[in-house]
């Protein structure tokens, strides 16, 4: 018997044994497949990049978005590739499909690479393009700069001076991520909108309505381009400004159906001539056209505990308030603007 449980123990024990094997082989097998799977997808990454290669942007031919084309960029120094996607940039194309960034007889009087900072230099003549024109040109020039080893960010100056945005402050340094929304989309088309806007009347106790067709970039959400037109002012000489000019807008954001406007301190500066509810009103039911819009809730560099003008509360969210609106027929007329 005990023979018998000696080899019964044994026997066990080969089991054992070749089960451990089997499980350790299996696990070898595993890790040389993973080891193959990782080699295979680096290969596959290397390909794509390879394939993608350069390119650089130039704009269609009616100027309303750019496109990227395929090069092929020799130099090994960071000097030689700007100089090489300067004078791809500033030829014009043969295809008439498509538009050099340098239009307008702009070019570039001089750069200098500071570090990982790209700042170039253009003539007076940058100054001719239109707003919208010139946001995509700057969107081709730097996406495609920014392709060089070693440029993480290109600024522009015009002369000696910085290039400064439509409220007169600096732009700065820019990369290729400047150009593309929260939501993704990209900076390389343009839209056209009517929107109805509320200014203040000529004796200032009163809006009047002003549709301003704005064709502007894809990049601007509409309750921003609302604003920026409403401290822009009105284009017709039956409304007059219901915002103070210097007010800039700090941040403005959609949250289940009530606009969120953060306006700096130049919203309160009484210099207009209008009763404190316009300029409340004028935002919130130029806004609320908007039909993703019900409630306003406006706010002084953040804080909606501040009294408006010493008489008007912004603790709570405002609604439309269309009495306050004057009958009048400049609503019947559109206004086209470049934003």
């Amino acid at each position: 018997m005990g023979q018998f449980l000696s080899s019964v123990g044994k026997e066990r024990m080969m089991k054992e044994a070749r089960f451990h094997q089997k499980c350790a082989a299996k696990k070898m097998e595993r890790a040389l497949l993973l080891f193959l799977l990782i080699l295979a997808v680096m290969g596959c990454s290397g390909k794509d990049e390879k394939k993608e290669g350069q390119v650089f942007y130039v704009l269609t031919q009616n100027q309303n978005s750019i496109v990227a084309l395929k090069t092929e960029i020799t130099a090994a120094d960071p000097k030689g590739q700007i100089d090489e996607y300067l004078q791809l940039l500033s030829k014009e194309q043969e295809d008439i499909k498509y538009r050099s960034p340098f239009m307008e007889g702009i070019h570039i009087t001089d750069y200098t690479l500071e570090g990982n900072q790209l700042i170039l230099c253009f003539s007076e003549e940058y100054y001719k393009l239109d707003t919208v024109r010139e946001v995509l040109v700057r969107a081709a020039i730097v996406r495609t700069l920014t392709q060089v080893e070693g440029v993480d960010g290109v600024s522009f100056n015009i002369g000696d001076v910085p290039l400064l945005d439509s409220n007169q402050n600096p732009i700065g340094i820019m990369s290729a991520d400047s150009f593309i929304e929260n939501t993704g989309e990209e900076i390389n088309s343009i839209q056209t909108a009517s929107l109805t806007l509320y200014f203040a009347n000529e004796q200032g106790d009163k809006l009047v309505t002003e549709v301003q067709k704005v064709h502007y970039n894809s990049n601007i959400s509409i309750e921003k381009l609302v604003m920026e037109r409403l401290i822009a002012g009105p284009k017709t000489s039956a409304a007059y400004p219901s915002i103070p000019s210097d007010t800039k807008l700090v941040s403005i954001q959609i949250k289940e159906g009530i606009c969120y406007v953060n306006l700096d301190s130049g919203f309160q500066n009484n210099m207009l001539e209008v009763s404190a509810n316009v300029p409340i009103y004028s935002v919130v039911n130029s806004l609320l056209e908007i039909p993703s819009i019900s409630k306003v809730q406006i706010s002084i560099n953040g804080d909606n505990t501040v009294l408006f003008w010493d008489s008007v509360k912004l603790e709570l969210p405002f609604e439309r308030n269309m009495e306050l609106v004057e009958n009048t027929n400049i609503n019947e007329k559109e206004v086209d603007v470049e934003e």
